[in-house]
């Protein structure tokens, strides 16, 4: 069953919000947010002229979608400045044994924030994202109190050094 225009309307007025914050809060700018949430809303009236969504799960459906939009213009985004930008002079004189040594160590601590909970990598993400956000919002956005926050964020850099700590000695 197709959503007509007056549901649309509705449901943009009651979730956009929403949306355009989780698009916020990836380091999206203010400016491409909107056109993010904007490409969302588009590409869910789509999947609903082609029966694919309901009204009941489009909530849901709009913050997965601009996440994934937004993840995919961080990407674009960070890519056309990679190369853009020149290369330092100073890489001829890299070791690559050291080169090496230092991907290792941040496969580690990739690692052990992959294998970290989502709300663990959300509070990181938010925490460390440019630009950044500071802790009493964080923990409001991810639904922790201040104090779990902080107490969070000091396990998970406990657990990032020892893993960057690990075969350096």
């Amino acid at each position: 069953m197709r959503i007509d225009a007056a549901e649309w309307e509705a449901l943009i007025r009651a979730h956009d919000r929403r949306v355009f914050l989780a698009v916020l809060a990836l380091g999206v700018r203010a400016d491409r947010a909107r056109d993010v949430v904007q490409t969302t809303w588009t590409r869910l009236m789509e999947k609903d002229e082609r029966g694919e969504i309901t009204k009941d799960n489009v909530a849901g459906l709009a913050v997965a979608q601009a996440r994934f939009l937004a993840l995919d213009e961080l990407r674009r985004t960070n890519s056309e400045k990679r190369r853009a930008e020149p290369l330092p002079e100073m890489l001829d004189d890299l070791d690559p044994e050291q080169l090496l040594i230092d991907r290792e160590r941040l496969e580690r601590a990739a690692a052990v924030l992959a294998g970290s909970s989502p709300s663990v990598q959300r509070l990181f993400q938010l925490l460390y994202a440019e630009p950044p956000v500071d802790y009493t919002q964080a923990a409001a956005l991810v639904g922790v109190s201040l104090q779990r926050a902080r107490q969070v964020m000091c396990e998970l850099r406990k657990k990032l050094r020892a893993a960057l700590e690990e075969g350096s000695s």
